[in-house]
């Protein structure tokens, strides 16, 4: 089955996988609407990037927590928001904490969050297709 596809950074992609963040900040719009594999990155991010980043994580990064180059979960894409400051303060605030909320930008709003096996998946700039059979 093909299925479009996003690769993000962890540990943004497992709190996706975890209900814990429901929007996806992006610099660029959508129009593509429906289910949607969320990737992890192969390379983690490094200690300088994500302490530099709105969302620091203290200690070592556990792979087994947070695993790379693989897929994490399925979601439905039900809108592409461009960012203005009513939207950024209906959010609470650890959902502002794990985005680049700024003004313009856009919020694709994610639902019906799915755990999936981790499978290996070659990850790709933008939104990308695949096959997947992990369902």
């Amino acid at each position: 089955m093909k299925i479009k596809a996003l690769s993000l950074w962890q540990p943004w992609a497992t709190a996706i996988a975890l209900g814990k963040k429901r929007y996806e900040t992006r610099s660029w719009k959508t129009s593509y609407r429906g289910r949607l594999l969320i990737c992890s990155a192969k390379k983690p991010l490094d200690e300088v990037a994500l302490h530099t980043s709105s969302f620091v994580i203290k200690g070592v990064f556990n792979p087994e927590l947070f695993p790379l180059g693989v897929s994490i979960c399925t979601c439905d894409l039900m809108d592409c928001l461009q960012i203005t400051e009513d939207l950024i303060y209906s959010t609470n605030r650890n959902e502002r904490v794990l985005g680049y909320w700024g003004i313009g930008r856009y919020a694709w709003k994610l639902e019906n969050v799915v755990p999936v096996a981790p499978i290996p998946i070659k990850g790709y700039q933008g939104l990308f297709t695949v096959d997947y059979e992990g369902f």
